[in-house]
């Protein structure tokens, strides 16, 4: 590879995924090292939610021990102060490791004022001007004094994920330079409010823009989106995200239109805001055909078919994400089964946590109408706790129905499995008892046989990540009723192992979350979970969901 020209060694790099792999080719060589390094630092998250802040403390550690050179590759700086949910522990031989005992600190009793002054220090450590992406993700604001060291020191910020603060009324040169904005609104309604006005008055050119509200707080009495937004226009707008707001059309879309035009939006996010299907149905209209550049849906819904008459109009969409509430939506099922061939990502969620009187969610013809397009690569579909019982798991069973009809698609790469978050369905005291041992153990025997099912087939050669379950943060299975069910996100990569007689056996092996994006950077599947109570839907991505 040394022979190799340097830009062809930098697109062979491209496919070093992990951190732990580029460490490893920073210890082969010097060659090596001097290409690798920079990807390796390129990134740094931190976490502080800990009360024992061992991030924290790690980072400070490694750069006193020499490792502070190198964050002169510094470009993004994520800091976690909310706790993301555990990570079930896998039942093999020998577990891996998910740092679960880390977990068990409380993020809301932590010393803020030493998380501050350990913070401080951190940021003294980068060098001016070099990095350009700054997410805090918390329901605190940054103090003062860290938006001011900002300000002076790293001038260069391009993209900015932050909370309401005392600071951004008086002071807005930080932001003015601003391609991407992630907003959490976490003050009172009334500050919220004029913080946004005042905040996207000195973005107006910004290409990202997300706005999100604390869900305790919206209500009737809140004003329509058109006035949350100020009488700006956004020219430069790309990408827009909204969460908890309320967009009451019959008010605010005429005047969005004159803010935002939506022809040239390449990615939509709408997750529980009011009145979003009749904000769909007018938009159609006004749209009327005219071409969309929107690469990238992701909504919720109370019914799917609000979105036909917009999608008519997107021709390059390539993503669709969609929380449904009514179910099936036999139009937008149509749309899919005519019009979806382009898709490389489909996911579709059944928005009710009991579905103890639908054992059968997701019918096999609801499948069937988006099982054609030969493109898609991402997958996520819903489908009754019934089919995930291993009693059931057997020839007969409708089940291996949905397997059958994998074999149209050939270029898929990672399946998403949801289930009911909540539910009764059958007597778990007389097969499983509600642990998260038994639970895991669910979750591999199903792997298990999904895999071997679709490798001795020779169905889907190319997918190698199986999700099941989803990303929840209630802890498993305390707070249950008797008759409830509550599974967690298990994520599974497809391997091989040798049984008793000397036999290559497929079977799935667990990962943590963040190995799914690691080998699948282009999936977008994990981005937009409605059931996730963590404010990232996917770790290493803002997402408030």
């Amino acid at each position: 590879m040394l022979s190799l020209p340097t830009d062809i060694q930098l697109l062979v790099l491209d496919y070093f995924n992990l951190k732990s792999d580029l460490k490893a080719l920073c210890l082969t060589s010097k060659a090596f090292r001097a290409l690798a390094l920079p990807r390796l630092y390129h990134s740094v998250v931190l976490e502080t939610w800990s009360n024992e802040q061992k991030g924290l403390k790690r980072f400070v550690k490694s750069v006193a021990a020499g490792a502070g050179p190198h964050l002169r590759f510094t470009r993004s700086l994520a800091i976690e102060d909310i706790r993301p949910p555990a990570e079930p522990r896998p039942q093999v031989v020998c577990p891996l490791n998910f740092d679960a005992s880390d977990l068990e600190a409380s993020a809301a009793d932590h010393d803020m004022d030493k998380v501050w002054n350990y913070l401080s220090l951190v940021l003294e450590m980068f060098r001016p001007n070099t990095l350009r992406t700054l997410r805090f993700i918390s329901n605190r604001s940054l103090p003062d004094e860290m938006l001011v060291y900002l300000q002076r020191h790293q001038r260069e910020l391009q993209h900015l994920h932050t909370s309401p603060s005392e600071y951004h009324y008086r002071q807005g040169s930080l932001f003015e330079h601003l391609r991407t904005l992630e907003v959490y609104a976490n003050n009172s309604h009334a500050s919220s409010s004029i913080f946004i006005d005042n905040l996207l008055r000195l973005c107006s050119g910004v290409e990202r823009l997300s706005l999100g509200l604390r869900p305790s707080w919206t209500g009737t009495d809140q004003k329509n989106l058109c006035e949350w937004i100020p009488n700006t226009r956004f020219r430069h707008l790309k990408e827009l995200s909204l969460f908890e707001l309320p967009l009451r059309p019959e008010i605010s879309l005429v005047g969005l239109l004159r803010k935002i035009d939506f022809r040239t939006l390449e990615k939509l996010t709408l997750s529980d805001c009011d009145d979003t299907d009749e904000f769909f149905y007018q938009l159609g209209k006004e749209v009327d055909n005219a071409p969309l550049s929107l690469r990238h849906m992701a909504v919720s819904v109370e019914n799917g078919n609000c979105l036909v008459e917009l999608l008519d109009s997107c021709k390059a969409l390539t993503d669709l994400h969609v929380r449904s509430f009514e179910w099936p939506p036999v139009a937008l099922l149509a749309w899919l089964n005519n019009r979806g061939s382009t898709l490389r990502t489909v996911a579709l969620h059944l928005d009710q946590d009991d579905l103890y009187y639908d054992p059968d969610p997701f019918p096999i013809r609801a499948y069937k109408s988006f099982s054609k397009p030969s493109r898609l690569r991402y997958l996520g579909f819903q489908i009754s706790h019934y089919d995930l019982h291993p009693g059931e798991l057997h020839l007969e069973n409708r089940h291996y129905d949905y397997l059958n009809e994998f074999r149209y698609l050939p270029e898929l790469r990672v399946l998403h499995i949801r289930l009911p978050r909540r539910g009764g369905g059958w007597d778990l005291d007389r097969d499983f008892s509600q642990t998260e041992r038994s639970g895991a153990w669910l979750a591999q025997r199903f792997a298990n046989g999904f895999f071997a099912y679709l490798h001795s087939h020779g169905f889907c050669p190319k997918l190698t990540v199986l999700v099941v379950g989803c990303c929840l943060t209630l802890p498993f299975p305390r707070d249950l009723q008797e008759d409830e069910w509550i599974f967690p996100r298990h994520c599974f990569v497809k391997g091989y192992q040798m049984d008793v007689l000397n036999r290559s056996a497929v079977v799935g092996v667990q990962v943590p979350a963040y190995m799914v994006r690691e080998l699948e950077p282009d999936c977008n599947l994990l981005h937009f979970d409605p059931e996730c109570e963590w404010c990232e839907g996917f770790p290493k991505t803002p997402h408030w969901v």
